[in-house]
């Protein structure tokens, strides 16, 4: 019979439903089967996990009952007979009691202050201090405590991890006396099961009620033990349970029982894997003779479902690539481009056009965005050239930093990186490129620069100041030769005299080289002072009232000084000549009329400030500040204004040290310098010294009466001959009896020969071989009471720590004068004289 065309479609329809209808229900009859087959090899594995897990805890219990038992009969032994023992027995028989219960690593004994002083097994430590574990507390706090199970612990005896059972000792009058510990560590407690098989793909896990891990271990699996951390049963005392759980994304088959009186659980957990071997060999094999005999009914409907899924894969697959290309790009806050060089048209991101400032859904060609983007007047060029060079193919990519003008007028930094794609013949075709917003990163290179160079600018003064301390110490024995002859000649010649004119003159010379090496040494850091809390407005005023003088005709000082306690911790002529030099320099910058404007106040900083020369942490600073209508300073200019010997004024009216004393300083007292300066329109430095608070000025009156000496033998120590001979004639001239060295070893030699000869000892402090502060050292070794007076005219560093432990009477700077030697020569004696008069009276009683 033939089939009309007709009946062709309604007979395919139903041949296919046929063939499904008989392939659902072969394949419902099979699922049913598999279904029944798997419950019971589920129900089978529960049993057998339940009873295995049961046996293990009663396992553990007993255990932890062997340890009790070895704590109680360990406990009441001590309290018997090992307190008597001494403790190398008490060690033996805790090795002896230990030794019983393998699953014992350490048993030890702890005071009632919670020191271990029994162990069953040495340790390096010599002391180990448990006061503060848990168990040690509950035993100490608890008299009916019992057995105490810890958490797990790292072992301080053995460092180990484990946990410690633990049970209390009485003395004989029922009191804390101590607890009994037996550690099982972990390792020993997993060795317990090791030699138990619980089939492939089985895994234990010993954890604490709390879900704490103590053991796991896997059987035959390998891979990574499953997180039973979520699993939660209801275990009672003795019973076990079990269950199938979803762990780790995959099916398990967990079983756990509960340690009877410990709060321990054990669970096995069995991989659906071994629970359903054979299941799956068998299901497996159905599911082929299944699929084979609905292969030929379901071929076409099983191709078309599986290319629609691979569509749908395909499409799923894409989407997600672009939402990673996109979070990616978000994520790295960078912007993307393209150009289809073909077509003249532009593809720009939305952060693309946030970074150059451009709206949305801008349609234009490459043309029109570069005329559209405003990029700096330096950048263009090279941005074109570099962009140039690429579709040429003269580099591999583009990779160009430019700035772009925001709505505020600002310059941010971009930095586009790119590479073109070519056709078969090499024709640039599209061009990709990413630009990434890099101000931070310039401002930070920019920030970088600027303290590289405040570096150097330090190290360029450290070293000028190394310098100029050494040129004013070799000075300062010249001028000291010079000032001390010159004042001999002084008294010698009679007054009104050319003579005495010209040596007037030499004299007021030498008083401004005396100033002028002060100043070097000052720069040079290496003077020494005592520091502490003055008053800083009374010392402005002194300066400005000395300046009065010197100010040309036209010329006004304008002090506005709101600041009367200010403090600061330093000293008086640190204070005075900041401000002599920054008034000097100001006046000198003033050609012809103007003012010089000295303000004082007391400025509290919130905030970290950086300044020209140092940064200023937040704190109270005393403000300094000198503003002058003067000629100003360029930039070249202020680079150098701070360096030593530099000046612009004419030659021989300025030594170009000012500003370089004020920066040492400044810098000695912890503060710093900003200045403000503006060619033609003046200039405005300002000092900024922290302040301690506030302090009320004294005014104190110190005479000093010149008294000469009655004979007293004075040891003369300098490396300069004239000077020895200068100081011979000097001390002479004033009543005492003067012996003058070259070498500090000739003058050691000398008190070596006689120690109770000399009255005091005056020596420099710069000597060849042994330094001033050495030679008083050895001296005081032979003759301890003998005052020393050191004169000195840079010490270099750490002098005034040489200077305490050698216990120098006085310091004298040089160049020294007469009338000063013989103020501090007097005060010396004075107060050496006044201490024996005290030992004295002291030894009479």
């Amino acid at each position: 019979m033939l089939m009309s065309p007709r009946n062709t479609p309604l007979m395919r329809y139903a041949i296919i439903c046929a063939g499904v209808a008989f392939a659902l229900v072969f394949a419902a009859s099979s699922a049913y089967d598999a279904w029944h087959q798997r419950t019971q090899l589920y129900d089978s594995s529960e049993r057998e996990l339940a009873n295995l897990s049961k046996v293990l805890a009663g396992q553990t219990a007993r255990s932890a009952q062997a340890v009790d038992v070895l704590l109680r009969d360990t406990a009441l032994w001590y309290q018997q007979q090992g307190r008597r023992l001494g403790p190398a027995q008490v060690e033996q028989a805790l090795a002896d009691f230990a030794s019983i219960v393998p699953q014992v690593a350490v048993l030890t004994i702890v005071d009632k202050e919670g020191v271990q002083r029994y162990r069953s097994a040495p340790v390096t430590h010599e002391t180990i201090v448990v006061s503060d574990r848990p168990y040690f507390l509950e035993q100490k706090e608890r008299a009916d405590a019992g057995t105490y199970v810890s958490d797990p612990i790292v072992a301080r005896s053995t460092r180990q991890r484990g946990f410690v059972l633990s049970r209390r000792i009485n003395d004989a009058q029922g009191g804390f006396a101590g607890v009994v510990a037996a550690l099982i560590t972990l390792d020993q407690l997993r060795s317990a099961f090791d030699g138990i098989d619980f089939g492939s793909h089985t895994e234990m896990h010993v954890v604490l009620m709390d879900g704490t891990p103590l053991i796991r271990i896997m059987m035959n699996g390998g891979g990574e033990p499953s997180d039973i951390r979520d699993f939660s049963l209801s275990l009672l005392e003795g019973q076990s349970a079990s269950a199938r759980r979803l762990i780790d994304g995959r099916h398990k088959v967990v079983a756990g029982a509960s340690v009877v009186g410990r709060p321990i659980l054990i669970y096995l957990v069995r991989d659906e894997v071994e629970v359903l071997y054979a299941w799956s060999t068998e299901t497996r094999n159905m599911v082929l003779r299944t699929l084979v005999l609905a292969l030929c009914i379901l071929a076409a409907v099983w191709l078309a479902i599986r290319q629609l899924k691979r569509l749908e894969c395909h499409e799923e697959a894409l989407s997600l690539s672009e939402q990673r290309y996109a979070l990616a790009m978000e994520a790295a806050n960078e912007g993307h481009a393209e150009w289809d060089i073909v077509n003249d048209t532009v593809y720009l991101s939305p952060r693309w056009r946030d970074m150059h400032f451009l709206p949305a859904n801008l349609e234009i060609t490459f043309a029109q965005l570069r005329e559209r983007v405003q990029t700096h007047p330096d950048d263009r060029a090279y941005l074109q050239t570099a962009m140039d060079d690429h579709l040429r193919g003269k580099t591999p990519f583009l990779d160009v930093d430019y700035r772009m003008k925001d709505p505020q007028g600002g310059w941010p930094w971009i930095q586009a990186r790119g590479r073109v794609h070519r056709d078969a013949a090499g024709a640039p075709i599209r061009f990709y490129w990413t630009t990434t917003d890099i101000s931070h990163r310039k401002a930070a290179e920019a920030e970088k620069i600027q303290l590289e160079a405040q570096l150097q600018h330090a190290r360029h003064l450290e070293s000028l100041g190394t310098m100029a301390g050494g040129i004013a110490h070799d000075f300062n024995n010249i001028l000291g030769a010079i000032l001390g002859y010159g004042e001999m000649a002084q008294r010698a010649t009679p007054s009104g005299t050319p003579v005495a004119r010209y040596l007037d003159r030499v004299m007021q010379a030498g008083q401004r080289a005396k100033g002028l090496v002060r100043r070097i040494i000052d720069f040079s850091r290496s003077g020494y002072g005592d520091k502490s809390p003055i008053a800083v407005q009374p010392v402005v005023e002194e300066a400005l009232v000395l300046l009065q003088p010197a100010l040309r005709e036209g010329l006004q000082l304008l002090p506005q000084l709101a600041a009367p306690r200010a403090s600061i911790v330093g000293e008086v002529s640190q204070i005075h000549q900041i401000v002599m030099n920054l008034c000097t320099n100001a006046i000198a910058a003033i050609e012809g009329s103007g003012t010089v404007t000295v303000s004082l106040t007391r400025e509290p900083l919130l905030h970290s400030q950086a300044c020209c020369l140092g940064v200023l942490p937040p704190g109270d600073y005393v403000r300094l500040q000198v503003r002058d209508t003067g000629r100003g300073m360029d930039k070249r200019t202020l680079d150098r204004a701070f360096d030593p010997f530099f000046t612009t004024r004419p030659v021989g009216e300025g030594a170009g040290l000012g500003l370089s004393v004020v920066h040492g300083l400044v810098t000695d007292l912890g503060g710093g310098i900003d200045v403000k300066t503006t060619p033609g329109q003046g200039s405005e430095f300002t000092i900024w010294i922290p302040s301690p608070g506030e302090f009320e000025a004294t005014q104190t009156q110190q005479t000093v009466a010149t008294t000469l000496g009655q004979g007293e033998v004075i040891m003369v120590v300098d490396d300069e001959p004239a000077l020895v001979e200068l100081l011979e004639e000097s001390l002479a001239t004033l009543g005492y009896e003067p012996v003058g060295y070259t070498s500090s070893e000739k003058a050691l030699q000398a008190l070596r020969s006689n120690v109770t000869r000399f009255d005091v000892v005056l020596t420099d402090q710069q000597l060849p071989g042994m330094s001033g502060t050495e030679l008083v050292t050895q001296m005081r070794l032979l003759h301890p009471s003998l005052p020393a007076i050191l004169m000195t005219g840079h010490g270099g560093e750490g002098l005034e720590s040489r200077i305490r432990d050698a216990e120098i009477n006085a310091v004298m700077y040089k160049p020294v004068l007469a009338a000063d030697l013989a103020a501090c020569i007097a005060r010396v004696l004075q107060a050496s004289r006044l201490r024996s008069s005290i030992t004295t009276d002291i030894s009479g009683l």
